[in-house]
């Protein structure tokens, strides 16, 4: 439907369509047709017509609620700004009750002051009210859901476009575009609470590595036996090794951390200064992973299989041990 105006219509006007559909869907408004010369139908003072529009000499006039004739019998009645009445041509239900149920899908600019709004009735209707019913709880599940903040977040992301590309009703559609807002802001709390749980967690393991580790020349420790709900998280092993370096300075340490989702491992070393011509971190992460990169004094590699972590830590003891003796 085709109508002039300026400016886009707020969630507020397209509820007050929707809601005057309503009416005129359960008081089952008649609706009238009669061809009329377009002279006399230009009278009719509630008549929409569409600016610059070129209409032909005799103008099919369409009546929601108010018999036509007896419009043009009085054509400038004020009271007749409470109908519809419009030049159309197309086919058209008898009364308003056979639409049954209305919903507005789109409204959007078409150029100038003219604008467009689709609305869905009867079982198409009905279909995308479910369908939002469905996508509200999905949003739900997506918050309430497992995984960590940042699986959330790609998981809300991929929804939102999702909601874009769904034919439901607009104003359910811009609500949920706003509970996505919010769903990501709350997301992105939990994301900050976990980062600094994580970083709590990789103190506390730092501390007890550092107590077990007494100064002593290495260590070699996976840090997810210390703490079995990590999951990969560089942050714990960073703070872990920040840790040990300030609570055992001598001991030259080699920390892995186990993604059980992914398979594999993190791998992160820091060698003394003092010990670093012996034991080069990069020479030591490189035996145990392939591969790695770094300085000799701290260096990192990842790609090490979960299930081959026991021998993973005892091919980096033995390599430390050695280079060590």
């Amino acid at each position: 439907f085709d109508f002039s105006w300026g400016e886009k219509l707020t969630d507020e006007q397209v509820t007050r369509v929707e809601a005057v559909m309503a009416g005129q869907i359960a008081t089952d408004l008649k609706i009238y047709t009669k061809e009329v010369p377009q002279e006399q139908a230009m009278e009719i003072v509630c008549l929409r017509t569409m600016f610059g529009e070129k209409y032909p000499s005799v103008v099919r006039v369409v009546s929601v609620g108010k018999d036509i004739d007896a419009i043009l019998a009085d054509p400038k009645n004020p009271e007749l700004w409470k109908y519809s009445v419009e030049f159309c041509g197309g086919t058209h239900l008898a009364s308003m009750g056979q639409t049954q149920l209305a919903t507005v899908i789109s409204e959007q600019a078409l150029g100038g002051n003219t604008r467009r709004i689709v609305m869905y009735t009867r079982d198409e209707a009905r279909k995308a009210i479910a369908r939002a019913d469905q996508l509200d709880a999905e949003l739900q599940g997506l918050v309430a859901g497992e995984g960590t903040p940042d699986e959330k977040l790609k998981r809300i992301g991929v929804f939102g476009k999702t909601v874009d590309d769904s034919s439901i009703p607009l104003v359910r559609k811009s609500n949920l575009r706003k509970s996505i807002k919010e769903a990501i802001e709350k997301v992105r709390v939990q994301q900050k609470e976990q980062l600094a749980l994580i970083k709590q967690w990789g103190q506390e393991i730092g501390e007890k590595i550092a107590a077990e580790a007494a100064n002593g020349p290495f260590v070699v420790k996976v840090l997810n036996d210390y703490q079995p709900a990590l999951c990969g998280e560089r942050e714990a092993m960073v703070e872990a090794t920040k840790t040990v370096e300030q609570k055992s300075p001598e001991t030259a340490m080699l920390l892995i951390i186990a993604d059980g989702k992914k398979g594999t491992a993190q791998v992160l070393s820091t060698v003394p200064t003092a010990k670093a011509e012996k034991l080069s971190a990069v020479d030591w992460v490189k035996h145990v992973c392939g591969k790695g990169g770094g300085k000799p004094v701290q260096a990192s590699g990842a790609g090490l299989q979960v299930d081959k972590l026991p021998d993973s830590v005892q091919l980096a003891t033995d390599f430390a041990k050695l280079k060590l003796q």
